[in-house]
């Protein structure tokens, strides 16, 4: 059996006999003095064998150890001062473009920057196949780029330009036309383009007409027209028309080579006509029985096609036949055979009495032509000849005696003085 009990500095434990006398397991036998007796043996302290405290001592406090920081090298970077940011929009035509024919090439310049961009200019190469025909703004031509000064952008400020160009006539249909733009400021540079577009074909058609001026009532008259295509392209889908007239017009159209009638209207179709060809066709004009004397019929005839034109102005042409009386004649085609007379409009068709023949009227001879005298020679003038006869007479008799008196007081004053 085993007894133990506390102390402070510790606990004690003491064993009984059977422990001393070996007889406990695990511990080691007790050693013998000289005279026999035992010699006690202490335990060996282990520390599971301290004795727990009656009251719990507090725990003490844990002290958190501050966190050295490590000194980082800041690392001192320049201050970047931010530039002016611009940004440049183009815009172009839509669809080729025709030759001979200006168009416009917009643009517009942002400054997307904080600060204002100074200096700015816009600089642009003209393509070949164009031709430079103005700008909007301080621009002008310096060799082969135009240059607009814009000037100073303030932040968010938006500049807008134009540039007109016109396509030159002699390029080649299909030709692709593409121009780059660079505008400058100080500090910086930026690029951009203009849309890409190219020639389409061209032709060049012009169309005439003759015939007659004048058309009487009943009558026909035929007018001959002529398409021309002065290229440099075939035009396609070429028609010739002329719009439909009133209702009460005097002079209709009966009929043409290829044409159709449309109301008062005429279309005629001519298909393809390539370049530098030419192509001719008529129209037949048709007076109706009360057209009236003196009106001119006029009629304009246009020429189209699906190819654009270079030169619209000379597309059209004007008919312009006059009106004139009912004048029957052998001599015309129009009025064949020998005219009949016309009926009296009193009397009855059947009882219209036959013309009369004109009578013979007799010849009377011319007299002989009788001697002219002095008189008779004298021009008529309105007057009666001899009393102007008379007063010539007269006026030459007193001409005559003022002549010898002037001689005769001459004579008498030559005479005095002499004496």
């Amino acid at each position: 059996m085993i007894h133990s009990f506390r102390l402070s500095a510790g606990a004690v434990t003491v064993f009984s006999a059977l422990a001393i006398a070996g007889l406990a397991p695990g511990l080691p036998a007790p050693a013998h003095a000289a005279d026999g007796q035992p010699v006690p043996v202490q335990p060996r302290w282990r520390p599971e064998h301290r004795p727990k405290p009656l009251v719990k001592p507090a725990r003490p406090v844990k002290v958190e150890k501050k966190a050295r920081k490590k000194k980082r090298k800041v690392r001192v970077r320049p201050v970047e001062v931010r530039r002016p940011e611009v940004r440049v929009d183009v815009g172009g035509p839509e669809g080729p473009l025709v030759p001979g024919r200006s168009y416009d090439w917009p643009y517009s310049i942002t400054n997307m920057g904080p600060r204002t961009a100074e200096g700015v200019v816009f600089r642009t190469p003209v393509p070949g196949g164009l031709e430079y025909v103005s700008g909007q703004g301080n621009c002008s031509m310096q060799g082969p780029y135009v240059f607009c000064s814009v000037g100073a952008l303030e932040q968010h400020q938006t500049y807008t330009g134009v540039i007109t160009t016109k396509v030159s006539e002699s390029v080649a249909p299909a030709t692709t036309v593409q121009g780059s733009v660079e505008v400058k400021w100080t500090g910086g540079t930026t690029t951009g383009a203009f849309p890409t577009t190219s020639v389409s074909q061209a032709s060049d058609l012009v169309v005439t007409a003759s015939g007659p001026g004048q058309i009487q009532p009943g009558g026909q008259i035929t007018y001959t027209f002529t398409v021309e295509n002065r290229g440099p392209s075939a035009a396609t889908g070429v028609t010739v028309s002329a719009p439909s007239a009133s209702s009460q017009t005097s002079v209709t159209v009966v009929g043409g080579q290829g044409c159709s009638t449309q109301g008062q209207g005429v279309v005629c179709t001519l298909g393809t006509v390539g370049a530098h060809e030419t192509r001719t066709f008529t129209v037949v004009f048709k007076a109706t029985q009360k057209a009236t004397a003196g009106h001119v019929f006029t009629r304009r005839f246009e020429v189209v096609s699906s190819t654009p034109d270079l030169r619209p102005d000379d597309n059209y042409t004007v008919v312009r036949p006059r009106i004139i009386r009912y004048v029957p004649t052998q001599d015309r085609d129009e009025f064949p055979g020998r005219p009949r007379p016309r009926p009296m409009p009193h009397l009855p068709r059947e009882e219209a009495p036959a013309p009369a023949p004109a009578p013979e009227r007799p010849v009377a001879q011319a007299p002989a032509p009788a001697p002219r005298t002095a008189v008779e020679a004298l021009p008529e003038t309105g007057g009666d000849a001899q009393s102007r006869v008379d007063l010539a007479l007269a006026l030459l008799g007193t001409g005559l005696i003022l002549v010898g008196v002037g001689a005769h007081r001459r004579r008498a004053s030559s005479g005095r003085t002499r004496a």
